[in-house]
């Protein structure tokens, strides 16, 4: 009668093991979730309230972290009260908001007329608590910047450059230290129409979307 072979043990391998943990190390770096900072102009179109309900939703299912909102664009005291009605409307109570500049609105042509009524039912007042939490956006900025670990932060602008460059011109070495991507509603210029613009080997030349009209020097300068 023919022997029966002797069944083989099979030992778990150290090395898959090994080879794991570093998978779970990976996909930890690679699941973190983004730090967001966003600079925005709510109460101009509808696409920044679309962005916050957005935004929400992502910090829910943990693929962002919103450090902090900047509201730019003359009334910006206004439209940083508009940020913090519907933050705290979607529950984000806890995420700061930054009063931005004119976004060069010098001349103070746009007004909160468009949204003060249509809002009002969760427009903080002026002298509220919520209110009062509001911050100077340049302040704002520096502190998120300085607090974060090098290269976390993402910057998204969907407004106006004008707050971007003021940081930028006064923070460089904090920003690059820092800063892991840029995102900017906006756009540039084919390479072609770039050229014969007297600047020996142009940088990236702003087109003419809306955000980089608002204050086409700091557009240029961002770029």
């Amino acid at each position: 009668m023919a022997r029966q072979p002797k069944p083989v043990k099979i030992k778990s391998a150290p090395l898959v093991r090994m080879r794991s943990r570093d998978l779970d190390d990976t996909a930890q770096i690679r699941d973190a979730p983004t730090q967001l900072v966003l600079v925005s102009d709510p109460g101009q179109d509808l696409d920044d309230e679309m962005a916050y309900i957005m935004t929400c939703h992502l910090c829910d299912s943990h693929n962002v972290v919103l450090k902090g909102v900047v509201t730019t664009l003359y009334p910006a005291f206004e439209r940083a009260r508009l940020c913090r009605g519907t933050l705290d409307t979607l529950g984000m109570h806890s995420v700061p908001v930054g009063i931005g500049t004119d976004g060069g609105d010098t001349k103070g042509v746009h007004s909160a007329r468009s949204f003060e009524v249509l809002a009002s039912s969760y427009l903080p007042e002026p002298e509220s608590e919520s209110t009062a939490s509001l911050q100077p956006g340049r302040r704002l900025l520096h502190s998120l910047w300085t607090d974060a670990a090098p290269r976390s932060l993402s910057l998204v602008v969907i407004a106006s450059l004008k707050d971007v460059a003021l940081f930028l011109r006064d923070n460089e070495a904090l920003f690059l230290e820092k800063t892991k991507e840029v995102v900017i509603m906006g756009g540039v210029q084919e390479a072609e129409q770039a050229q014969g613009t007297g600047v020996l080997c142009p940088p990236l030349v702003p087109d003419d979307a809306h955000n980089n009209q608002f204050d086409r020097p700091a557009a240029e300068y961002v770029y």
